[in-house]
């Protein structure tokens, strides 16, 4: 008998694939639009469950504040005139570097850098 004449085996079913998880009403803007961009691939890698959604929620809210603060400092310019008059660094510059830390912390922990992959 031949491999072709063989009968069938028996089909192993795939697992489901996992359901991503709702993103919470509170994300809004900039970070809802991070959380649909992402989320597909952080379910398919095993990032994104149930569990790590509001770690994630956290990480898309820093987006949106950075996002916000850097929007802000396009429109302004990076220096705005100070009391004299003269050109000062935008007060904003500082709360726009706290929060790409802060987002590349969150990120990186939850297995979103190139070095958390290993790659």
């Amino acid at each position: 008998m031949s491999d072709t004449d063989k009968p069938p085996g028996k089909l192993i079913p795939m697992p489901a694939a996992p359901k991503p998880p709702k993103m919470p009403p509170w994300i809004r803007g900039e970070g809802r639009r991070f959380w649909k961009q992402h989320e597909a691939e952080l379910v398919k890698r095993g990032l994104l469950d149930g569990f790590m959604s509001l770690y994630f929620a956290l990480v898309c809210s820093q987006w949106r504040a950075w996002r916000e603060i850097s929007d802000q400092i396009t429109r302004d310019g990076l220096t705005i005139p100070g009391r004299s008059g003269r050109p000062v660094a935008h007060p904003l510059l500082a709360a726009q570097n706290r929060e790409l830390k802060m987002f590349r912390l969150l990120s990186r922990d939850m297995g979103m850098s190139p070095t958390r992959r290993g790659k």
